[in-house]
């Protein structure tokens, strides 16, 4: 058996996988993840793991039957998947304790104001014991999770010991094991999960379905004051609809770690911004580029993409199969 590593793995990682996998496979590694580095090596193998989900090298892959994408979200590569219905797709979730991390980070530093002040005093603006605008306690927010996969469930353990409240939102409104209290809304009861939740956590995949879920209706259904942390896909929150409500202060806080242009026009001076309004001009807003699933190269990331290695190497079923028709 083959397996062909689409992107330049560090020496760590090599290790990890030789140690893990040589005894059942041969492992090609390229020396780049540029496309006339690996084409010549994707003829023959059996398993392709890397986000280079391109058509061109899809083609090259005439042996190819398992392809794995090492993080959750698969949108991008959507529409390409579906014109390889001979190749199965599997992501990983290895990511998803990191993500929910750095969704509790951008949580604690807005209801800590660490961002705001960090700001003011670089600013020359000291003031001991500031209370303009004071903290927020965690335990008197109730949380919103929409979106109860990994990511979710992660960030909910997480945040347990802050003694927060929590409801979740989800596609068909599944109960979560571990937490048998919580209530779950489906996504047509979207408008009594949105009344309650002062903190709303966006963990959900982009689909059809969820693309611009919440927009202006749903921004007013929130409480007062509501905080939104975003770490799944920009685009599930409609950008100028979250722009508008951020500096009218309908909602008084955004934390987000996903935009909406990753590959902008440069400003100026350097500069390019991944969006198509003045964020960075708001100062209700804690910025993120993109890197709640950090750090990329840590071999527990790569786990799960290891045991469905072996799973398929035995003929057992696969985890986290993707389904293209449903998006995730």
């Amino acid at each position: 058996m083959k397996i062909l590593f689409v992107w330049a793995v560090n020496d760590e990682l090599k290790e990890y996988f030789r140690r893990e996998l040589e005894d059942i496979a041969e492992l090609i590694f390229p020396p780049s993840r540029e496309i006339e580095d690996i084409l010549p090596l994707v003829g023959d193998v059996d398993i392709i793991v890397g986000w280079a989900v391109q058509e061109e090298l899809l083609n090259a892959a005439r042996t190819t039957k398992l392809l794995i994408i090492p993080a959750i979200g698969v949108d991008f590569h959507i529409e390409t998947l579906k014109k390889f219905p001979n190749i199965e797709v599997c992501n990983s979730h290895g990511n998803a304790e990191p993500t929910a991390q750095h969704a509790v980070a951008l949580l604690l530093s807005i209801t800590n104001r660490i961002v705001l002040y960090d700001q003011r005093m670089r600013r020359g603006h000291w003031r001991a014991f500031s209370e303009k605008p004071p903290s927020l306690l965690t335990d008197d927010l109730t949380i919103g999770v929409l979106g109860t996969g990994t990511i979710g469930r992660h960030f909910m353990r997480l945040m347990s010991g802050f003694n927060v409240n929590f409801v979740a939102c989800s596609r068909r409104g599944r109960p979560v094991e571990e937490f048998p209290n919580l209530k779950v809304y489906t996504s047509k009861e979207i408008d009594g999960f949105l009344h309650q939740s002062n903190v709303l956590l966006v963990a959900i995949p982009r689909t059809k379905i969820s693309d611009g879920m919440i927009g202006k209706t749903e921004i007013e259904m929130l409480p007062d004051d509501p905080i939104l942390i975003n770490v799944a896909r920009g685009s599930i929150v409609q950008e100028e609809s979250l722009y508008q409500a951020l500096k009218s202060r309908r909602i008084a806080w955004a934390g987000l770690d996903v935009w909406y242009d990753y590959r902008p026009v440069e400003a100026g001076d350097g500069k390019r911004f991944p969006y198509h309004y003045p964020f960075h001009e708001l100062e209700n807003v804690v910025l993120s580029p993109h890197r709640g699933g950090s750090p990329l190269t840590r071999p527990k990331r790569f786990e799960d993409i290891v045991d469905n290695i072996h799973r398929y190497h035995r003929g057992e079923p696969l985890r986290f199969q993707i389904d293209t028709e449903r998006g995730y």
